[in-house]
């Protein structure tokens, strides 16, 4: 895109003192891009720009790239004999995310694009697309491999670029599914140090690099794949931290605050902050956790918010006895342990006066209105779904509330997709106690699951003449409305919160609800140059 990511804000050894001066000259007027994965081997590169002053029409292929470990595979998709019998099954092959940054590299900004393989393969390519229109092979910055790194297995959740204390620009990801090192399943965080791969792929993969994989627990026979990390920032733009579940239901914290990587490390050594568990049963973790901050407490601390569950192999379509849950847990600076850890968090229930389509939630508010989470006696509060429904998405936080589809696969075992419901829950409970996002649009029950992450847009929606008091808004196909937010100016203007996502049939489905009233006060000052 040609989105102003700030980044003028951040200290000179990260480029800021250079950052305005790239985006008004290359980024700011520059085509707008979407780019996507697809099973025929390549990542596609389409012009997302829509101007009557522009002769290349909107949806038009830009460039491809096939990355390196797909190349092999590329004969069978032509075989009369595809999919037809075992030595020509369908093979996944560029099937993972991708995910667009600025970052400052050799001395000079770029916009950098790192998607992995997915299902299709164990690894990440690296591309410099500041300049779409003029992609290049010298554009193809590096690719990792599990021949360069055994830490890599199939990553599935979303790398992410960041700058870290040591003023570089990295690649943070969870290692993903199926990774052995010295026949050892474990999960790791992965920190893959963007100038250094660079200069060690201009050099045939000679010399050194400070690219880290930090380690989490070691397990025998069990896979211990580690999900997409959320990251903390420090009031400067460097990550210090990070959070991240993995298929046992570990929930770990890592400490990245020091200047040098040699002492970055899981915060609690081998013990994980937190494990989700049922009566004893781990709860797998597949989905990358949502930050927040608790001012409930003195001082105020980070709150990480994460559902469990998965959908990823073949056998997680069929139907499931295990019960999942959806988590809020206090970060405390201590590990929290696994005996006690569902007797120190406060339980929300789902109501038995719940129906077939419209969900209540016991034990958010008292009678009287107020919080009934007593944070200073818990270490957060949890939430279980009937068995068979899980939570394979990010959840969003706006305004104090977490908002996040769950998924019922099918009775059926042979049928994809299936049914779910989105939920909407109080976060801390310090706020807007009255409030919800989405209104009557929230708990409520989706014939059809959506398994990606949900988008939220806001902005504004105009009282018709003759609507009276009542407004509404429209987000495209399959949307519903229950803004009745007021708050605005004289004249109807009022904020209106879109949560848009995919079901798995691939129609749109796009909530409509309202922002709290006070947020139409002034929030803050800032100085105009």
């Amino acid at each position: 895109g040609t989105n102003n990511m700030r980044y003028d804000r951040l200290p000179a050894a990260l480029g800021g003192n250079e950052y305005l001066a790239y985006y008004n000259e290359k980024k700011k007027n520059r085509r707008e891009m979407i780019y996507v994965g697809a099973n025929d081997g390549m990542m596609h590169a389409f012009n997302a720009r829509i101007s009557l002053a522009d002769a290349t029409p909107a949806g038009r292929e830009m460039f491809a790239y096939v990355p390196t470990q797909v190349i092999p595979h590329l004969s069978n998709l032509s075989s009369k004999l595809y999919g037809k019998d075992n030595s020509h099954l369908h093979r996944y092959l560029v099937d993972g995310p991708i995910y667009t940054s600025d970052a400052y590299i050799g001395g000079r900004w770029r916009n950098i694009l790192v998607g992995s393989l997915g299902a299709g393969g164990k690894g990440i390519y690296v591309l410099d697309v500041t300049d779409p229109d003029n992609f290049r092979a010298s554009n193809v910055l590096f690719e990792l491999t599990e021949a360069q790194y055994p830490e890599l297995g199939h990553i599935t959740g979303l790398p992410v670029i960041a700058p870290t204390k040591d003023n570089r620009w990295k690649i943070f990801l969870g290692n993903g599914y199926n990774s052995t090192k010295n026949g050892v399943a474990r999960g790791y965080l992965g920190v893959i140090d963007i100038e250094d791969e660079l200069n060690r792929a201009s050099n045939n993969g000679v010399g050194s690099t400070r690219t880290k994989f930090i380690a989490t627990d070691s397990v025998t026979g069990t896979e211990s794949a580690l999900s997409q990390p959320a990251l903390l920032p420090d009031p400067k733009g460097y990550i210090t931290y990070a959070y991240a579940g993995d298929t046992r239901g570990n929930l770990w914290k890592f400490d990245l605050k020091a200047e040098a990587a040699g002492s970055w490390q899981a915060s609690h050594g081998t013990t994980p902050l937190f494990v989700a568990n049922k009566d004893g049963v781990r709860q797998p973790i597949t989905a990358s956790p949502t930050l927040g901050f608790n001012a409930e407490v003195s001082p105020a601390r980070v709150m990480v918010y994460f559902g469990t569950g998965r959908y990823v192999a073949s056998d997680d379509n069929q139907p499931s006895t295990d019960v999942q849950s959806f988590y809020a847990v206090l970060d405390k600076l201590a590990a929290i342990p696994y005996s006690a850890s569902r007797a120190t968090l406060h339980q929300k229930t789902i109501a038995s006066s719940s129906t077939a389509n419209r969900r209540s939630i016991n034990n958010e508010l008292t009678a009287a209105k107020t919080n009934a989470v007593n944070w200073s006696a818990v270490d957060g509060w949890y939430l279980d779904f009937p068995a068979n429904e899980r939570v394979i998405t990010k959840p969003l936080l706006l305004f104090d509330r977490l908002i996040f589809p769950t998924v019922i696969p099918s009775e059926d075992a042979c049928e994809s997709g299936g049914s779910g419901w989105m939920m909407e829950l109080i976060a801390v409970g310090n706020t807007n106690l009255d409030y919800k996002v989405l209104g009557a649009n929230g708990n409520i029950k989706m014939d059809v699951a959506i398994f990606g992450q949900l988008t939220s847009l806001e902005g504004t929606y105009q009282k018709s003449p003759d609507s009276g008091s009542s407004g509404s808004a429209s987000s495209g196909s399959g949307s519903s409305s229950s803004a009745s937010n007021e708050c605005g100016a004289a004249g109807g203007g009022s904020g209106v919160v879109a949560i848009v996502g995919i079901k798995s049939d691939g129609t749109q489905v796009s909530n409509t609800g309202g922002r709290p009233c006070e947020l139409f006060n002034r929030q803050s000052w800032q100085e105009l140059e």
